[in-house]
């Protein structure tokens, strides 16, 4: 079972970490990114030592980077949101982008995993070069069904 804040993770994420989009979803180890990738330890106003490992890491087609972190409003306290300050300032010293989410809407989530569906290999149209293209209509024109340019 998956929890409402792992569900919450896999929303973002599918939804293509905002702007540029993931480059893919892969589980098992490669790919464009990961879960809880890092730790983040730094010491508090009071000395005491604090860490926070965010919920993902992505790099997008353009390869650029996301940290995201999921934690709805509604379960986000004053120690919380410091961490999240924390994880923003040392994401940008990197160059990389911070993205704190709320739990999506439930359409939202419901859209994204139908058109999540459409990742399957069954729906991959492979690309037709453009001379087996040509051969295709020229033989379709040659058997008299094709009436139309080219």
């Amino acid at each position: 079972m998956v929890s409402d804040d792992g569900r919450t993770r896999r929303v973002r994420v599918l939804a293509g970490a905002g702007p540029g989009g993931a480059a893919g979803l892969r589980s098992g180890g490669g790919g464009w990114g990961s879960s809880q990738p890092f730790w983040l330890f730094w010491s508090a106003a009071n000395g005491r030592p604090v860490s926070h490992a965010p919920d993902c890491f992505a790099r997008r087609r353009d390869g650029s980077a996301v940290v995201i972190d999921c934690c709805p409003a509604e379960h986000r306290g004053p120690r919380d949101c410091a961490k999240f300050e924390a994880m923003e300032a040392a994401c940008a010293s990197v160059g990389w982008e911070f993205r704190l989410f709320d739990a999506p809407v439930p359409v939202v989530v419901g859209n994204v995993r139908w058109l999540a569906g459409y990742r399957h290999p069954r729906h991959r149209v492979e690309p037709v070069s453009p001379a087996a293209a040509g051969g295709v209509r020229r033989a379709a024109a040659a058997d008299g069904r094709c009436r139309g340019g080219g």
